[in-house]
């Protein structure tokens, strides 16, 4: 081989890596932002007296709950666009969405102050207490997504 063959491939292999290097850098970035926004989510859940465990279907006093499954799919839909509870008795929706639901991840019941996302698919908590009877939109943040809580 000559030294012009070689130094081609040599500029070949130098280009390759730093293409490589630029894709893992800004992958972990990605990856950084999006635990970073995970975690300021929850604390902003937290400070709104917004339960977003995902450990216990149950209330902590144990007293009666309604619990809500609600979950977005890739179709663009929510699985259940339309859910009844009753008034005075507190309601946990526990929130999940298909990795490919879009914005569907995104989940807002905006006069319960609730914003939930699930980003892997993840199941995510808010615990409210509807005490008005009264139809309640919830919706992902681009209002693709829409369904009804109606509070009986």
């Amino acid at each position: 081989m000559n030294k012009h063959a070689i130094l081609v491939i040599a500029l070949l292999v130098i280009l390759i890596l730093t293409i490589f290097s630029g894709y893992l850098i800004t992958n972990a970035k990605n990856e950084n932002n999006s635990v970073q926004r995970k975690e300021e989510l929850e604390k902003s859940n937290l400070s709104a007296g917004i339960d977003t465990s995902t450990e216990s279907d149950t209330d902590i006093d144990n007293k009666l709950v309604q619990n809500v499954y609600i979950r977005a799919l890739a179709t663009g839909k929510y699985d259940k666009p339309e859910v009844r509870v009753k008034a005075n008795i507190p309601v946990v929706i526990h929130f999940s969405a298909d990795k490919d639901s879009g914005c569907g991840k995104a989940f807002q019941l905006e006069d319960f102050n609730v914003k939930l996302f699930s980003y892997n698919g993840e199941t995510t908590r808010a615990k409210i207490l509807p005490k008005e009877k009264g139809i309640y939109y919830y919706h992902c943040g681009m209002w693709m997504f829409v369904g009804k809580l109606i509070v009986e």
